[in-house]
């Protein structure tokens, strides 16, 4: 019975281990941090954490390209063609190598119409 326990409890601890090494953190939106995590590219690890904040308030919709800029910084992509524009955001959270970006899609009139958190798997 003993025995039996123990494998339960083995199972239980690799799973909360794997489950710890594969889960993305996530964080309230900072502009501050944003714009200094963005000024080294080594802190840019952290940006990743608050896309999804970002996404799900809504806080840059309905905002033009300036006001986004005074927000989040300068992009470091700009598309022209499908007017978007694209921040680097990190490589982490999860198990293995994960780059992530944001993406941010404007109308016509220069207005933020959707975020997207981009990833890249390795």
């Amino acid at each position: 019975m003993s025995c039996f326990i123990g494998i339960i409890l083995y199972m239980v601890f690799v799973g909360a281990f794997i489950y710890a090494l594969t889960t993305e953190k996530h964080r309230e939106f900072e502009r501050e941090r944003w714009i200094l995590v963005g000024e080294d590219i080594n802190k840019r690890l952290s940006r990743f954490e608050m896309i999804d904040d970002l996404i799900d308030s809504k806080f840059l919709i309905k905002k033009d390209s300036l006001q986004v800029r005074q927000i989040l910084g300068e992009p470091d992509w700009r598309d022209k063609e499908n007017n978007k524009w694209t921040y680097e955001a990190g490589t982490g959270g999860g198990f293995g190598f994960v780059d992530h970006y944001l993406d941010i899609y404007y109308d016509a009139d220069n207005k933020a119409t959707k975020l997207e958190h981009r990833q890249i798997k390795d």
